[in-house]
């Protein structure tokens, strides 16, 4: 649905890109330029001067396009999300996210008010824990993500630095228990942190130890009038200097 008329976009990307096709039965398509359309939930590639689509996506195991990973879910009896997703981390468990385009037909003139017109319009991105493909759940806390990704803790980090993490809207809580939440995330990083150092990963520990740091500086900049939200903000900037003595007793023994 290309059409100069329509405002938005219904991709992902509008240019194509280079990918990697992987299949159930172990083939590997190399090089093919492809761009994801969020409103037909397919993906597209160019076959000479013409544009199509996958024609039977449950045959995918996994398009790489750029450094995105995304996959099918091909039960479209899964009560919590089915289609294409993008997914974070190459091992299970892992958080996976369905984004999705809507289209909305243009508005009849009021008065005063200008109409909008024809229109796609990025709906807000759904996240999700998947165990298996037979076994994926909502994410509904921070906390309980962090102990459920296990050793794949890292991957969450950088699922939160590109401001994927959902809002607090998205997990339908109020802001203060968000904040909250978002607070304990910091001392579950701190363990994972220590637990990381003592397997000489000293490069994790020093994302984790940004990503608090970053945390803290957004917590910084809101009001904290309740009591309970005063101190989980001052338990982080404990967690951050735990997190600070590590990364220099890492550095004094030359593994950064």
């Amino acid at each position: 649905m290309d059409n100069p008329d329509i405002f938005g976009s219904p991709y992902l990307n509008e240019e194509f890109k280079e990918a990697d096709i992987y299949t159930n039965d172990k083939y590997k398509i190399s090089k093919v330029q492809m761009r994801y359309n969020l409103y037909n939930d397919e993906f597209q590639f160019k076959n000479k001067n013409m544009i199509m689509a996958i024609a039977d996506p449950g045959r995918i195991d996994k398009i790489v396009i750029g450094d995105e990973l995304f996959i099918y879910l091909n039960d479209k009896k899964q009560k919590t999300v089915s289609g294409y997703v993008k997914q974070w981390n190459s091992q299970l468990p892992a958080v996976v996210t369905k984004m999705k385009v809507n289209f909305f037909e243009k508005e009849k003139p009021k008065p005063y008010v200008e109409p909008k017109p024809d229109r796609f319009e990025r709906a807000q991105d759904k996240h999700y824990l998947m165990k298996s493909k037979n076994e994926i759940e909502n994410i509904s806390s921070v906390k309980k993500l962090i102990k459920s990704l296990g050793d794949h803790e890292v991957e969450l980090t950088e699922f939160v630095k590109n401001k994927k993490m959902p809002s607090h809207k998205e997990l339908n809580v109020d802001t203060v228990h968000y904040l909250l939440g978002l607070c304990d995330l910091t001392g579950e990083l701190v363990r994972k942190a220590v637990f990381l150092a003592g397997k000489d990963k000293s490069k994790d520990v020093l994302v984790i130890k940004d990503l608090v740091d970053e945390i803290y500086g957004e917590l910084l900049k809101f009001e904290a009038r309740e009591n309970e939200l005063r101190k989980k903000v001052d338990s982080v900037k404990y967690d951050l200097k735990k997190l600070e003595d590590l990364v220099l007793d890492l550095k004094l023994k030359g593994k950064l």
